[in-house]
């Protein structure tokens, strides 16, 4: 009789949590407005046995969800929340953090900006001062994307980018190392990403007529430390989307200066 393969240790996010914690420093290093402010990186993994809700909304919001949902919600808001805390923000630990009227953005306490994202079980989220900062947008991806995901987010110039030079995070030395599919993976990963970090934070930033409505009415190329990326609909506005590997996921994150933007400060999610 043969032997049965042992069942493959459960993925419970520690690996990807371990090495986004080695980059916070660089990414809490994202330039505000000048006078100061400080950008925050918040995590949390839905495996943590302490998630809660933080108040009667949470739970009647979490009520409506499948367990596994909830958990990833829970997650979410306690990844916030820690940002927060960080950013100094009274009562940021304890912050009941429920949604925007537009039922998908969560709504910060007052005199915050915020963005969050999930992956494969981690949430990640970015926090700053209002004050300091217009907007926030910040992506995690875990998990592979099928190739043909470049066709439904991706220009067909911007499809060139996949085979093509690409700027720091890739180029022609990469084929030897990943192959050839495993470099247009990792490169459909990063663009993807960048249009969803850049995505969130012009959706708080832009008048409904200039919002992207899905990905591809997001412009993106690559630049040395990242990506320029801008609305289709508000071509004056370029935001620089950041990006870094951690543990087999990537993050890209965002953040729009007060002083860069002409509209009041939004809450991303």
């Amino acid at each position: 009789m043969s032997a049965v393969p042992p069942k493959p240790r459960l993925d419970d996010g520690t690996g990807v949590v371990r090495a986004l914690l080695a980059l916070r420093p660089l990414v809490e290093a994202t330039p505000l407005a000048s006078g100061g402010g400080r950008l925050t990186l918040g995590l949390a993994t839905a495996t943590e046995p302490a998630l809660r809700p933080a108040g009667p909304t949470e739970e009647q919001l979490c009520a409506g969800h499948l367990p596994a949902r909830a958990r990833t919600f829970l997650s979410g808001r306690a990844a916030l929340r820690r940002a927060l805390a960080r950013a100094g923000q009274p009562g940021g630990a304890t912050a009941e953090i429920p949604y925007e009227a537009d039922g998908f953005r969560p709504r910060l306490p007052r005199g915050s900006v915020g963005s969050l994202s999930h992956s494969g079980g981690v949430a990640v989220a970015l926090a700053a001062p209002a004050a300091r900062c217009a907007g926030l947008g910040v992506d995690l991806e875990r998990h592979p994307l099928p190739q043909a995901a470049g066709r439904v987010v991706l220009s067909g110039k911007e499809q060139l980018f996949l085979t093509g030079e690409f700027g720091d995070f890739g180029g022609p030395g990469e084929l030897g190392v990943l192959g050839a599919d495993a470099a247009c993976e990792r490169r459909l990963r990063e663009l993807f990403s960048a249009k969803e970090s850049a995505y969130k934070a012009l959706y708080g930033l832009l008048p409904p007529p200039q919002r992207p409505t899905t990905l591809l009415g997001i412009a993106i190329r690559p630049v040395p430390g990242g990506f320029a990326a801008r609305a289709r609909r508000a071509p004056e506005r370029v935001l620089h989307v950041h990006a870094c590997w951690a543990d087999g996921a990537v993050l890209t994150w965002t953040a729009v200066e007060v002083a860069a933007a002409d509209c009041p400060p939004g809450v991303s999610g």
